[in-house]
């Protein structure tokens, strides 16, 4: 015997189901996308839900999916914005680390090889 609560959810899981098959698949793929917060998925996404907003402007998808669209571009800029701004930041730390770790047999053997910062051919 099914509880009440078991009830409401598939009652409400069949209706969320119902409600997706009648959206268009780019849409929903764009949107569902748009959610995942990695960050490949999230700029596909975002990608996937200017092409649905465009196609939307220009009466090829239907203007009830426009709502959804504008959800995905704002969840996806932002979480695209915020990967973005966290590749930038650790990439130029993993370019300090780069340079430290080229630099430092140079520091370590200076001495051994007579090596000026002056006479340097390579400039950092």
């Amino acid at each position: 015997m099914k509880s009440g609560f078991e009830n409401y959810l598939i009652a409400k899981l069949n209706k969320n189901l119902t409600a997706l098959r009648k959206r268009d698949r780019a849409v929903v793929i764009g949107g569902i996308l748009s959610f995942v917060p990695v960050f490949p998925a999230v700029l596909l996404g975002f990608l996937l839900s200017c092409l649905n907003y465009f196609l939307i402007s220009k009466g090829i998808t239907e203007k009830k999916e426009l709502g959804y669209v504008r959800v995905s571009l704002f969840v996806s800029g932002i979480l695209s914005s915020i990967w973005v701004l966290l590749i930038f930041a650790y990439a130029h730390s993993v370019f300090d680390f780069l340079v430290l770790v080229i630099e430092l047999p140079l520091e370590l053997f200076r001495e051994f090889l007579k090596i000026t910062p002056a006479n340097r051919e390579y400039k950092v």
